[in-house]
């Protein structure tokens, strides 16, 4: 099978054309189940709403829905954020 595009012969996928190796998806998924699994990180960051499904890459915090979008506004020279579930 030829290498395609980010995909290497081995079936692992390469960062941005860089040459290094993305996390797995399963592996991904086993930490951010172990993060998630965290007391501190079942609740937003920013306000009382539970079950966060939002990042700031920036400040490493869970975020809720209407918080991840307030921290979208600020601009991502201040915060950085990313879906868990989409991303």
């Amino acid at each position: 099978m030829a290498t395609s595009g980010n995909f290497k012969d081995d079936g692992t996928i390469t960062a941005a054309g860089r040459g290094q190796v993305c996390v797995p998806t399963a592996s991904r998924n086993q930490q951010f189940k172990k993060l998630k699994a965290i007391r501190d990180n079942q609740t937003c960051f920013d306000c009382p709403n539970t079950r966060p499904t939002w990042a700031s890459v920036t400040y490493g915090v869970f975020l809720c829905l209407d918080c991840s979008a307030t921290h979208r506004n600020m601009g991502v020279h201040l915060t950085f954020v990313r879906s868990l579930d989409l991303d």
